[in-house]
């Protein structure tokens, strides 16, 4: 809130803020605001509403929504390669763009309140590329930011047409930034300093000297960790407190798993749990789309549906191809809703509270491990 009205201020923008969570679906539509700043969840629960009301439109509807968010992405994917276009592909590609706007795109955008939109940012947590990629298709970009109070706010922001989905950019200049490696694969704790480091805790000297490093030249220990890609983008892998360490001494970062189960239609929500367990495990709760159908009854806390595990099984399968064998998901369960705030399962900016998710499913979780 204090980024909004500062950016508000700062900008002489009208700032508006919702009545209620699940009403900004309703309230947003009615504001098209100009710029937004949402949290990664946020734009997720926009992207899979979208999805799930084009699955139940007529066939005939349905098939024209898929084919311009189609051509949106391919649109979207030549701008942000940097390959350059032969006139007849360019025009072809923008003509296809254009109708695909007018009929559809367009009317999306203005759906979910975002048809005056020309800044879009997300921050608090880090956005999946597919969804910051879906948004490209609709001719949105998503900036993408991470900080924290500590911080003054940002650290590294992506940069407008600049290919970062996935990553939350470089430093801003002025702030210095450095990793000290700490998981395989060269990812490890962000640090960084510079005028926009906080000078401590209020009248709390042990966490200020736990935080600020002012031995070793006055970095500040974000506690999150990082890696850098090949183009030098920083991505984050997840918080340096959640990592899991298995029961054969391997340490693993379950943010970059999660994300990657994510990107199925299927899987809505996932933490991956087994911190101190022979293996790991994934506690699942399905995308709109998918749950609608099925209508499970309030009082059931799992879906055990044959064909909607065999299918989330497909997902895990394909996926653990692409892990080591520390890092592969031997057990999961499909659980009938999503994590919640109102149930102390998200924090204000949705991200997920582990610790509340796997102490209220420990009998789920203990019967993956056969201790139930």
């Amino acid at each position: 809130k204090l980024q909004c009205v500062a950016v508000g201020i700062s900008k002489r923008y009208t700032v508006s803020f919702c009545t209620k969570f699940e009403l900004v679906g309703q309230e947003l539509p009615e504001v098209q605001p100009t710029l937004l700043l949402c949290v990664p969840r946020l734009w997720e629960k926009m992207m899979e509403g979208v999805l799930h009301k084009i699955e139940r439109a007529p066939e005939a509807r349905k098939r024209l929504a898929q084919w311009a968010l189609s051509a949106g992405a391919r649109a979207a994917e030549k701008k942000y390669s940097g390959r350059k276009l032969g006139r007849i592909e360019r025009l072809a590609m923008e003509a296809e763009l254009e109708l695909a706007d007018r009929l559809v795109l367009s009317k999306i955008r203005t759906a979910l309140g975002l048809a005056r939109a020309d800044t879009l940012a997300s921050g608090a947590a880090a956005l999946p590329a597919h969804v910051s990629k879906w948004f490209r298709s609709l001719k949105l970009e998503i900036l993408e930011d991470f900080g924290q109070t500590e911080s003054t706010g940002v650290i590294c922001m992506t940069e407008p047409g600049v290919e970062s989905a996935g990553t939350v950019g470089r430093p801003v200049p002025g702030m210095e930034m450095k990793l000290v490696p700490g998981l395989e694969g060269g990812a490890g704790e962000m640090l960084t300093r510079g005028r926009h480091v906080f000078k401590g805790y209020f009248k709390d000297e042990a966490a200020t000297a736990a935080t600020i490093d002012e031995a070793g030249g006055g970095w500040l220990r974000t506690g999150d960790l990082a890696e850098l890609t090949d183009q030098g983008l920083v991505r984050i892998v997840g918080r340096k407190k959640e990592v899991l360490k298995t029961s054969g001494g391997k340490m693993v970062a379950p943010l970059p798993i999660e994300e990657k189960l994510k990107t199925s239609d299927w899987i809505g929500q996932a933490c991956v749990v087994g911190d101190g367990r022979k293996f790991l495990s994934v506690l699942l709760t399905l995308t709109e789309t998918k749950l609608a159908p099925l209508k499970p009854p309030g009082s059931e806390r799992v879906i055990s549906d044959p064909f909607v595990r065999g299918e989330i099984d497909k997902v895990v399968a394909e996926l653990n191809r692409e892990l080591a064998g520390y890092e592969q998901i031997k057990r999961f369960t499909v659980l009938a809703r999503d994590f919640s705030i109102e149930q102390g399962e998200m924090t204000p900016t949705l991200k997920m509270k582990r610790s509340v998710i796997e102490a209220r499913y420990k009998d789920l979780v203990d019967l993956m491990y056969g201790q139930a």
